[in-house]
């Protein structure tokens, strides 16, 4: 188990999710890496755990990551996405 936060830039969110049974980090941080390409989709998560979801309007990071996840649920082909 790991957690990352917006004062630990330097390590890799790929690194750390390919190494690490749990990472604990923001929404905005698993955005980021997905639009640096740092994190190349979502398929290579197994579960998304949010908390406090109910409270997310407008632009908030986790409608980001779930507009991901439902354009490659609903894209062509076969997909390994996290539950």
């Amino acid at each position: 188990v790991t957690g990352l936060c917006g004062d630990m830039d330097q390590l890799s969110v790929r690194w750390l999710i390919e190494n690490y049974d749990i990472v604990v980090m923001t929404a905005q941080i698993l955005v980021n890496a997905l639009q640096s390409a740092e994190v190349p989709s979502l398929d290579i998560l197994t579960l998304i755990l949010f908390d406090e979801c109910h409270n997310t309007t407008g632009k908030h990071p986790y409608n980001n990551i779930m507009t991901r996840y439902l354009d490659t649920k609903l894209s062509p082909g076969t997909h390994s996405l996290p539950q």
